[in-house]
């Protein structure tokens, strides 16, 4: 996992490199680098977050919440596939309204 922010510190750009992530599959992550807001929103680059191709009922809206351990984030990875099954890409999560940590 690597990070990039914004010159304001209030945007981070979080790219995830998983081995054997399985379509569908929900992981969830505890980052200590940033801290969330109340109106910090998440999204997963190069999807809507919405659906899952051909799983209609699968809940894959990206989640960010602050907690005291850290901030929170749970993402499903569910982009278009290649025709192997697999995605072989990072997955590249789009956090704003970021708390500066200094």
């Amino acid at each position: 996992m690597w990070f990039l922010t914004s010159a304001d510190k209030k945007t981070a750009y979080i790219f995830i490199n998983e081995e054997n992530w399985k379509i569908g599959d929900r992981k969830d992550y505890t980052i200590q680098a940033f801290k969330a807001s109340k109106k910090s929103q998440i999204s997963v680059l190069g999807h809507n977050g919405l659906i899952l191709e051909y799983e209609d009922e699968a809940n894959i809206t990206p989640t960010v919440k602050q907690t005291k351990e850290g901030m929170e984030i749970s993402v499903t990875l569910s982009q278009r596939i290649y025709n192997d099954k697999k995605w072989k890409n990072p997955i590249v999560l789009k956090i704003t309204e970021l708390n500066r940590t200094e």
